[in-house]
């Protein structure tokens, strides 16, 4: 995906297709304004990547880049003053209504005020450009200057006042209310509006609430293939590409700017357009990771339990081993299928604080070997056909896997890498083990191994880069840990958004000890890792409970038995 930093070339260009008009500045138009010779839409193109735009985070040259990029020209343009939420949603809907742009120019001086409304050269210039044959223009005195030809509709700033006459103006029946005091909930209610050609009336005040989930609001056909993301914090720009995407055949959504997935239902939106978008337009604080993020929404896959995020809101618990022996933990004591009925009840209770419980088979795909093998590196390499079978019944069961790597001599990208056809799997993640790496000389279960921060980063890198170029969703990397020597640098590991990076105590023995290696890992790094922990049935004196492990702070997103 691209990112262009100006719109000047596409609005020259809308320029000039404007001017071919009927020699007194007006385009010949149909109803709702759409000028016959432009109003085309560009066939699909799926090798062409979108291009993002970011536009400008002020109301009013926001509405002017808008206009530039989804109007030729138009027969009717709204005109309203800045600043007043509930004036927008009411302008928005009579500019959907009457099928062009909505312009915001500064708030008129107060009441008694000395001081003069000085002209809007930019937003004056975009009249002229649209040609339009009329303007209507909300609460301000004096009006812009309009073009030669255009006649000027005077409407009303009191909000209780515009309702009706936006009602009026459009001719409809039918009345959406929309609520005051909580702008994203008034702009959900407009796209209400706008879908049904419902009019629109002031319905109660209700208090924002910041804790909320955000709504999903979507606007348009999308068959021009302009998208218009919309910062769920800016529901203010919102009104102003909700009226250009209803107008000119684009599509508005509303995302989490932080991170364009954390909206599942933002993807069906999208996928219900009959194109892939040409242009992206960026509204509001939009992550930098826009360009792959939105890739995912167009086409990606989702993660077992729905959405394309693995954290926070899921919680995973998994079986633990090898399905070629039973010595070292549960999942090798039965078949793929029979571990799922197993594993079953054991994870149920973990859902009781209202996560998604997702059940996992931790799969120990490189195993540390007492010989050194063909290869020398004391690690047992599992072929494909033993780890498949159970990343098939997982697909089935809407589970997850992980691929563990205890790599002996070898090193954990290299380690990865051969494993990479199975990574590329939604269900698919991996989990690297630093007790089993070994450095020149050393020898498994003689002393605690460890391994350094670049050489997690490699890996963290790597698959992160799998993420991003096969449009997956966000993908597990476990990284298992019971004494700080065993991440002597933990502090310098990358945490993409690409990745939901886990780190797991997997220490065993009474609980009080388990709690000293907990605290001693978590302290100071609480809020930037994930958490996980390991259950010991034999080794746990006692195994701890799901009630304890829930009452752990920080909360746990991993749970494994073995």
């Amino acid at each position: 995906m691209r990112r262009s930093p100006m719109l000047l070339a596409g609005v020259a260009l809308l320029a000039a297709a404007c001017s071919g008009g009927d020699g007194n500045g007006a385009t010949p138009s149909v109803p709702g304004g759409v000028c016959v010779e432009t109003a085309t839409v560009r066939p699909a193109d799926p090798s062409r990547e979108p291009v993002l735009q970011p536009l400008p985070a002020e109301q009013g040259p926001a509405s002017l880049s808008i206009s530039a990029a989804a109007f030729v020209c138009a027969a009717d343009v709204v005109v309203a003053p800045a600043g007043d939420p509930e004036v927008l949603a009411l302008a928005a809907r009579l500019a959907a209504g009457v099928g062009g742009p909505l312009l915001v120019t500064g708030p008129p001086p107060p009441a008694g005020s000395e001081v003069e409304a000085l002209p809007d050269a930019a937003l004056e210039a975009e009249l002229a450009r649209l040609a339009p044959q009329r303007v209507h223009v909300i609460g301000l005195d004096p009006p812009p200057s309009l073009p030669r030809g255009a006649a000027a509709i005077a409407l009303s700033s009191d909000p209780s006042i515009l309702a009706g006459e936006v009602t009026a103006a459009l001719g409809v029946s039918g009345e959406v209310a929309l609520p005051r005091g909580d702008d994203l909930q008034t702009l959900v209610a407009v796209a209400a509006a706008i879908g049904s050609g419902a009019g629109v009336t002031l319905g109660a005040t209700v208090e924002a609430d910041p804790e909320a989930a955000i709504p999903t609001v979507s606007i348009g056909t999308g068959t021009s293939g302009a998208l218009w993301m919309v910062d769920a914090g800016r529901p203010d720009l919102g009104f102003l590409a909700a009226a250009a995407a209803a107008a000119s055949n684009g599509k508005m959504v509303v995302v989490d700017g932080e991170d364009l997935r954390r909206l599942a239902p933002v993807a069906n939106a999208l996928r219900q357009s009959p194109k892939d978008p040409d242009t992206v337009y960026l509204l509001g604080e939009i992550t930098g990771e826009a360009d792959w993020q939105l890739d995912v929404l167009l086409r990606g896959p989702e993660v077992p339990g729905g959405g394309f995020l693995m954290v926070p809101d899921k919680r995973m618990v998994a079986l633990y081993g090898n399905p070629l022996t039973t010595s070292l933990g549960p999942l090798g004591d039965q078949g793929p299928q029979e571990s799922v009925e197993r594993l079953r009840p054991i994870a149920a209770p973990y859902g009781a604080d209202g996560k998604q419980v997702l059940l996992t088979f931790e799969i120990i795909t490189t195993m540390a070997s007492s010989g050194a093998g063909a290869d020398g590196n004391f690690s047992a390499e599992m072929d494909f056909e033993v780890i498949e079978p159970w990343i098939e019944v997982a697909r089935h069961n809407d589970m997850y896997v992980l691929l563990d790597l205890q790599p002996g001599y070898s090193d954990f990208l290299t380690q990865a890498q051969r494993y990479a056809d199975l990574l590329v799997d939604p269900n698919v993640g991996l989990a690297i083990d630093p007790e089993w790496r070994l450095k020149p000389g050393e020898v498994h279960l003689e002393q605690i191994g460890s391994v350094t921060a670049a050489e997690v980063n490699e890996v963290v890198e790597w698959l992160a880069a799998l993420v991003r170029d096969h449009d997956l969703p966000q993908k597990v990397l476990l990284i298992h840990q019971f004494d700080p020597i065993m991440l002597p640098d933990r502090e310098l590991i990358e945490i993409p958004p690409e990745l939901a990076v886990i780190i797991q105590m997997d220490g065993h023995g009474t609980m009080e000890l388990k709690m000293s290696s907990w605290n001693r890992l978590t302290v100071g790094d609480g809020a930037r890792f994930w958490w996980g922990w390991k259950n010991f049935y034999d080794e746990d004196l006692p195994t701890p409970t799901p009630e304890q492990v829930l009452d752990l702070d920080p909360a746990t997103v991993y749970i494994s038995y073995q």
